[in-house]
């Protein structure tokens, strides 16, 4: 993450563009990034399923049954775990890609299918992480109440101290993802409402997760979580640009095939 971002900053601030650097970048991020993603997203959690004194941590006085338990893990912690990482290390390794095609002047802005089908893919993991926080902030709150907890449920990357805040961060999630769909469906030349909705939409669940899932749940859940308060702050931040990001590219790409096209209709009536 570190080289990637002296790769971004380096080119934004110090106008330091060298193609074989940042394919190198990326090139790390791909490899580095997925490594971990692997093994501590993926692998670590179910192998340590019940023997790890870290995170998952159920209420306080443990899950009702055993469909809940398991619910809540596999959805609540290793699904959503697995949507949001997926998000950040993708767009990471994508920007990388996007810097180094402009940088070598290969940049092709021409292809709206290739925009859709990434939108398409965002708005699935977004649908997913959605899906796992209501899941298991919905079992939360069935078994301990809507009130304060008196101690945090910790199913990363849900931190919950108020069942029903991440509920509803749930159904905002759930509900940015299915926006995505109809965003990839319905955008063309003429019709950009859904991609303008997304960006609009991006902004005001970027503020509901800074202030109701950062600066509160975690910053309520102890002094302890500063951490991981930080950590979620950049994943969840990722989570509202990358859908709305790819809604504007494929405008973009969409305008400028419809411009290519009145040019290509122009030049044959001159001719």
């Amino acid at each position: 993450i570190l080289v990637s971002f002296s790769v971004g900053f380096g080119s934004l601030l110090f106008d330091y563009n060298n193609s074989s650097v940042t394919l190198a970048a990326a090139v790390n991020a791909f490899v580095c990034g997925w490594f971990v993603f692997i093994v501590n997203t993926v692998a670590s959690p179910v192998f340590n399923f019940r023997e790890d004194n870290m995170p998952p941590v159920p209420p306080a006085g443990g899950w009702a049954n055993r469909f809940r338990e398991e619910a809540a893990f596999y959805m609540g912690y290793l699904v959503s775990s697995m949507a949001i990482c997926a998000i950040a290390l993708g767009f990471q390794f994508f920007t990388l890609l996007y810097l180094y095609r402009l940088q070598s002047g290969s940049q092709d802005k021409g292809s709206s299918l290739k925009h859709r089908c990434r939108l398409g893919y965002y708005s699935f993991l977004v649908i997913v992480l959605g899906s796992g926080m209501l899941t298991v902030a919905g079992w939360t709150r069935v078994q301990e109440g809507e009130s304060r907890l008196p101690g945090p449920v910790i199913y990363p990357p849900n931190i919950i101290v108020y069942p029903d805040v991440q509920l509803m961060g749930g159904l905002w999630t759930l509900l940015y993802g299915l926006l995505g769909f109809a965003t990839t469906v319905f955008t063309s030349p003429h019709n950009t409402f859904f991609a303008d909705l997304m960006k609009l939409y991006a902004i005001l669940i970027f503020a509901w997760y800074m202030f109701f899932n950062v600066f509160t749940q975690v910053a309520l859940a102890g002094a302890g979580f500063s951490g991981p308060g930080c950590q979620l702050g950049g994943l969840f931040s990722a989570v509202a640009l990358v859908p709305a990001f790819f809604s504007q590219e494929l405008v973009l790409s969409l305008n400028l095939s419809k411009s290519t096209v009145s040019i290509t209709e122009k030049t044959a009536e001159n001719v």
